[in-house]
């Protein structure tokens, strides 16, 4: 992260490391304000602050992630595909069977209603 700024305070509170350029170059040191000031010979440099050892925060574990809507609707799209073709196979050994007939059209029709809504989420999805 880059910090640019002219309050010593905050230099010296936040920074660990001082970049400056001096004679047209870049010079790097450790420390904040009081530390490159003291490097520098400054003497009106304050007294170095005790540096409060910092621990790094343990990365907890990502919590399972749901699936968001256009997963779901890609999971229901896959299981309706695999419904339609099971239909299909049946009404291939029966075609006047009028509860097979009538599952296939719904299913169908339910079908096309995820493949629309699909689209629409992967179109938002783009946009973002």
């Amino acid at each position: 992260m880059l910090l640019v700024s002219h309050d010593r305070a905050v230099l010296d509170a936040v920074a660990e490391r001082i970049v400056a350029v001096e004679n047209e170059r870049l010079r790097s040191y450790d420390g904040g304000w009081a530390d490159y000031a003291r490097v520098r010979g400054d003497e009106t440099a304050p007294p170095p602050a005790p540096k409060e050892r910092k621990e790094k925060p343990r990365q907890a574990k990502p919590a399972e992630q749901r699936p968001n809507e256009l997963e779901q609707i890609e999971a229901s799209i896959q299981a309706r595909e695999l419904e339609l073709a099971e239909l299909e196979r049946q009404l291939a050994d029966d075609w006047g069977n009028p509860e097979t007939l009538a599952a296939h059209t719904a299913a169908r029709e339910e079908l096309t209603q995820l493949l629309e809504r699909w689209e629409q989420l992967f179109e938002a999805a783009q946009q973002v």
